[in-house]
């Protein structure tokens, strides 16, 4: 039976704090945003990944040819034939390996898909140079200064290191928002081997990407954010494919808190325009055609050109309409296939935080209640809550500081209906403040918000700092961190008439 690999982190807890115990010998150890060039590097004399050798010369010099013929087949371009580890279980017929628009300023390669990839397809096998234990892994990156575990996966006490050898596998870019491959335990002849498969359908012309399950602090500060739509394609590439379907647009409105003040010029497809215009999508639908529903507008240049990828954000119809409060808009475009989740790739915004934005901006309850209703149908849709920005907010972080009390409540209670599975796991994610939201709620003094968290979550305490959390600790110097700013008596009691019953067993504060 195959087996998700899961987190990998069970030190000081960064991104997402709780971790299953039981995968903790399934671990993905990598880093992010690889830029996948192969480095001057020993081999150890340690056993390669592969299920095909021989000594004799006119085989290896087969075995070279087909290596070779792969790898160009692959678009491989910055690894030799003799590194290459193929498997069994590869499929190189649906996908490439390209430079990544975004990434090319270090050359970093991604995994693009040749053809739809429907959930559940095993695309190939992780393979690499195979360390027979951990401390032989150790003991090798003391010995050679260029070596480092950007590529290193745990197979139970063994270790895969796809740094200088492995297959087209070690080209998948992470996201831990977007990920749409994942790491699968599984086996082969009988020796486990760690599957790399599809979590969602992937369309053809999509990158393939996968959550390393590994906090590195410099991905939301440093790093862009990645989704299946961001590919080796150019902005100006980009919107040559769909040339008559964008126009150029003058803003007539002022949305300078999301980036886009008046008299802003944009390449904008029809859609936008109408949303823009504050119009029905539903009364003028005969008019769009189906990719209109993902194609994002692009700021240009003084050349008329749409600014490249890299030098700013875009924006989809979905996030528009989300941060203009245009719930029917909203809801068609979910119907008609909206990338719900889809993220900015320089703020992280997804439309759940341009509805917090727009909410912020409301001038009168009417307003306001039309930006919750949004919320609730984004959530109702599964939309993910722990999408994150470049502080590591997630949703719920930003909707503490933003949402009134009874609208919190509003978007917290139809969290536990839609997504009842996921609830609790929303309060393990932690900001770069290393705040989960119950801690949030106490350093902005949100009482009523923490107040609404506990009803909600009422084993909070038990789960955060019981003996066998092994974050226990951790948990406890933040709780009390956050407890010792809070000088003022009055709201040191306010906390406490908040706290769940049983919560004096796991905490005391006076």
């Amino acid at each position: 039976m195959e087996e998700k690999i899961e987190l990998t982190e069970n030190k000081r807890p960064k991104r997402k704090r709780t971790l299953p115990p039981a995968y903790d010998d399934f671990i993905v150890n990598t880093k992010l945003s690889k830029t996948n060039n192969s480095s001057h590097f020993f081999t150890p004399s340690s056993k390669l990944v592969n299920r095909s050798s021989s000594s004799k010369p006119s085989e290896a010099k087969k075995k070279k040819q087909s290596h070779q013929k792969l790898i160009k087949k692959l678009r491989i371009d910055n690894m030799r034939s003799h590194d290459y580890i193929p498997s069994e279980l590869d499929k190189p017929d649906l996908i490439s390996v390209r430079v990544i628009n975004l990434l090319k300023s270090f050359n970093g390669r991604g995994l693009i898909a040749d053809k739809d990839i429907p959930e559940g397809t095993c695309i190939g096998e992780y393979t690499g140079v195979q360390f027979d234990s951990k401390k032989e892994f150790e003991d090798f990156l003391q010995k050679h200064a260029t070596a480092d575990n950007s590529y290193a996966m745990n197979l139970g006490k063994k270790i895969i290191d796809a740094q200088s050898q492995g297959n087209f596998t070690r080209y998948i870019n992470f996201s831990d928002s977007q990920a749409n491959m994942m790491f699968v335990n599984g086996r082969l002849h009988n020796k486990p081997v760690v599957k790399v498969v599809a979590s969602k359908d992937i369309q053809a012309g999509e990158q393939l990407l996968v959550d390393y399950n590994v906090y590195d602090e410099r991905a939301s500060k440093d790093f862009v954010f990645l989704n299946p739509e961001d590919t080796h394609l150019s902005a100006k590439e980009f919107v040559g494919q769909y040339t008559a379907l964008y126009k150029l647009g003058t803003l007539r409105m002022d949305l300078s808190p999301i980036g886009l003040p008046v008299e802003t010029m944009l390449l904008e497809s029809g859609i936008i325009t109408t949303i823009l215009n504050h119009q029905l999508l539903s009364e003028h639908e005969n008019e769009f055609s189906p990719p209109e529903v993902n194609l994002p507008a692009f700021m240009i240049d003084s050349k008329g050109h749409p600014l490249e990828f890299s030098d700013s954000d875009t924006f989809t119809p979905l996030m528009l309409a989300a941060y203009l409060g245009q719930v029917d808009n909203v809801n068609w475009l979910m119907d008609k296939g909206a990338r719900i989740d889809r993220q900015q790739n320089h703020s992280g915004h997804c439309a759940l935080f341009f509805a917090l934005q727009g909410y912020q901006m409301a001038s009168s309850i009417k307003y306001r209640n039309d930006y919750v209703a949004i919320m609730k149908n984004l959530i109702a849709r599964h939309a993910d809550c722990s999408v994150h920005d470049r502080e590591d907010n997630t949703f719920l972080h930003k909707a503490i500081a933003v949402l009134r009390k009874e609208d919190f409540k509003k978007v917290i209670d139809q969290l536990k209906v839609s997504q009842p599975e996921n609830f609790r796991n929303l309060f393990s994610y932690i900001n770069t403040f290393e705040q989960d939201v119950v801690v949030t709620c106490i350093s902005e003094k949100k009482f009523s918000h923490l107040d609404i968290l506990m009803q909600a979550y009422p084993d909070y305490f038990k789960d955060s700092f019981k003996r066998t959390n092994p974050e226990r600790t951790f948990n406890k110097t933040v709780f009390f961190g956050a407890f010792e700013t809070l000088e003022n008596q009055k709201d040191r009691e306010k906390l406490q008439t908040v706290l769940p019953e049983g919560a004096e067993k796991f905490i005391s504060i006076k």
